[in-house]
Order: structure tokens, then sequence, then C-alpha cells
């Protein structure tokens, strides 16, 4: 009995010494991934190990995907794996392997390519159904993150607490974001404290005087839209809400005004030379 004893305890000590090395490899190990796979979509997946006895000629790991083996190229510290593309699979399952030892394992959902157009489908058909932006919105955001958790029936609920604890957050979280956030509540409570104090019915009064006939309406929409030229944002708050009242006493569309509006903001302001942007940056 003491013999058996010592025999499996030696046993467990070789295992154990044996088992060091890859466990540390494992630990350095280092594989990025999409978070989904969209099927029959070619990927690029990157791989970090630990360095190399010799660097000078290292061997190359091997990523094994579903029983297909893939071999990586060399880009500066890190192995890339190209073209990794997933058919008829609802999931990958994914193996680092190195020096014949595997070093770390991943399961990757699969999901249809056709789902990757369906949020912003849907949150633009619910817009123009409920006449209502931040809705719709949320409802294309939540949809997305429910996509990225494999379309599972548990990542229903998981996507929404996701799309706010996570994309939201990080979002509003990211110092450009931010600053563009601020920016633009500044000009939205210029453009409000304008309208209050009769600024905007006056600018108003001012171009209907010329601009009596739906023809010449869209054209002082479309000059405003050039005069302000310095930001997109700022173009599309002050011109829109200032030609709202113009164009609808003209009888001419809000999805006309909403075109000639967004056609003179992002465009305008990406070939001005002075502009917001190239202050910031």
């Amino acid at each position: 009995m003491g013999r058996k004893l010592v025999i499996w305890a030696q046993a467990f000590w070789v295992c154990l010494l044996i088992g060091t090395p890859l466990t540390a490899a494992a630990a350095d190990a280092e594989l990025s991934t999409p978070q989904v796979f969209l099927e029959g979509i070619a990927y690029d997946v990157q791989a970090t190990l630990p360095e190399p006895g010799n660097a000078a000629d290292p061997t190359p790991p091997l990523l094994r995907v579903n029983e297909l083996l893939y071999t990586p190229d060399r880009r500066g510290d890190q192995w890339v794996f190209s073209d990794v593309a997933i058919s008829n699979a609802s999931s990958a399952q994914m193996s680092l392997e190195w020096n014949g030892e595997p070093l770390q394992s991943l399961d990757v959902p699969v999901i249809p390519a056709w789902v990757s157009i369906l949020p912003p489908l849907v949150a633009i058909g619910m817009a123009l159904l409920i006449r209502s932006v931040l809705p719709a919105l949320m409802l294309g955001l939540w949809l997305g993150a429910w996509a990225l958790e494999g379309l599972s029936v548990e990542g229903v609920v998981i996507g929404l607490f996701a799309s706010f604890e996570v994309y939201v957050a990080n979002a509003v979280a990211d110092f450009d974001h931010a600053t563009i956030m601020l920016f633009t509540f500044m000009i939205a409570g210029m453009v409000g404290v304008i309208s209050r104090n009769g600024g905007m019915r006056g600018i108003v009064e001012w171009i209907i005087t010329g601009a009596n006939s739906a023809k010449r309406g869209q054209l002082a929409v479309w000059s405003l839209g050039l005069l302000i030229f310095f930001d997109d944002y700022s173009n599309t708050l002050v011109v829109g809400n200032t030609s709202r009242s113009i164009t609808d006493r003209l009888r001419i569309s809000r999805e006309k005004l909403a075109y000639i509006v967004d056609s003179t903001a992002a465009p305008l302001a990406t070939v001005a030379l002075v502009t917001t942007g190239s202050a910031i940056r």
C-alpha cells in the first residue's frame, strides 16, 4: 500500500513538472479573434506567443478551426492567420497549437452574413414607422448586441444589458465622442435660446420675403447650408431648425429638407479649409 502511494506521488510530481512549461506558455499566449464570425466571410486572426528560444528562426504556431489547419505569416511580434472562414457551422472551435502542444482554445459563435445588415435596416424601418429616432436607434443597437452574442436565446437579455453597459458606456467614455456630444449640446442650446427670444422668427421672416416659391425656398436652404461651413453638426442643427418653418410654409416635404441639409453639411465641412475638425486635430 505504501509503495503504491509513493508511485502515485512520483507520477503526480512528474505530471506537474511536465505541465508547468505548457501552463506558462498558455498564460503568455494570446489569440485575437472577432467576437463572432460571419458565415463565409474571411478574417485575419492574430496570435501573440511567448518569446521563443530561437528568436531568429522561431517555430510557427498552428491554428486548428473545426478540424481545418491554418499556418500563419510573421508580422512583427505577431503571427497572423489569413483568410480564416467558417461555413456550415454554428460555432468555430479554435485551438492554438505550438510545438505540438495546445496553448489556447476558444469557441466563437458563427452567424449568417446577412444578419450584419439587420440592425441598420430595422433602425431605419422603425424610425419611419414610429417617427421617432432614439427608440429606433436603441432597437437597432439591441439587435446588433444580440447578434454579437451569437443570436442565442439567452443573448436577447444579455444583448439588452450589453447595449448600455458596454457599447453606450464605451461610446460616452471615449474622449472624441464626449467632445462631439458636448459641442452638439452647446449648439442645440444656442439654437434653443435664439428660438425662444424670437431671433429664429426674424430669420424666417427675412428669408421668406425672397423665397416665395418652392424652388426659391430650396435654394435659400441650400444657401444657408453654404454659409455655415465650419462644422457639419452646427450646419445640421442651425439650418435644419431655421428652415423647417420656411419649407413647411412653402409645402416642401421634410424629406427633401433633410436631403438638402445633409447634402451641404458634412460634404461642405469636409472640403472647407477652416473647420472645427481641423481645429481639434
